[in-house]
């Protein structure tokens, strides 16, 4: 009778503790667990610290039927950048620019300028109307964007002997499924 209760305690321990394991206890057993497969020389591993476990969610890409209007935006920045001597990039703020321009060719700055410096103003103008039209397209796609939630990810820092037996210092972010029982990825932060 002792044997079945001290059998049955035992039990109820191993349960109680598995089901009051964390995240982040559950994370570093399955990285461990990764090592023990992947490393050249597991019994050389020395943990020496984790990072926080966060959530992991997916991330915007340029959906196909965008693409054509990413092709036309990179165009006319090369032509922005051609024609009037710029270095801007497709992510450079349309709004700015056209701002100023329509604040040197207004009323104000008429006496000031010349005819052929508020012409050239107004080709530049049109330029980025054109620029911000496909910039708009694309930044409306990003700004609706919903992430959804695919997992977790925890940076890891240990040490570890390599091929040739050297004790090498480690960093890998480790990405895990939703229920924190398998590595998805993995890959070296330094």
């Amino acid at each position: 009778m002792k044997k079945v209760t001290s059998i049955l305690f035992a039990l109820l321990s191993i349960l109680i503790t598995s089901c009051s394991q964390t995240n982040e206890s559950k994370a570093k057993k399955v990285i461990k667990e990764y090592f023990k497969e992947t490393l050249d020389d597991y019994d050389s591993y020395s943990p020496m610290n984790y990072s926080e476990l966060n959530m992991t969610k997916t991330k915007w890409k340029l959906p196909k039927e965008l693409e054509p209007e990413l092709v036309k935006l990179t165009k006319v920045a090369k032509r922005i950048n051609q024609q009037f001597g710029y270095t801007i990039k497709i992510t450079s703020d349309a709004d700015y620019h056209i701002e100023r321009i329509n604040k040197y060719t207004g009323e104000e700055y008429k006496k000031h300028t010349t005819e052929e410096f508020r012409n050239r103003l107004e080709k530049e103008k049109i330029l980025w109307l054109e620029f911000k039209h496909y910039q708009d397209k694309i930044n409306a796609s990003k700004n609706s964007f919903q992430p959804e939630f695919i997992g977790w990810k925890m940076t890891h820092k240990f040490r570890a002997k390599n091929r040739m037996g050297g004790n090498e210092l480690n960093e890998i972010e480790f990405q895990f499924d939703k229920d924190i029982t398998k590595v998805v990825k993995a890959r070296k932060v330094k």
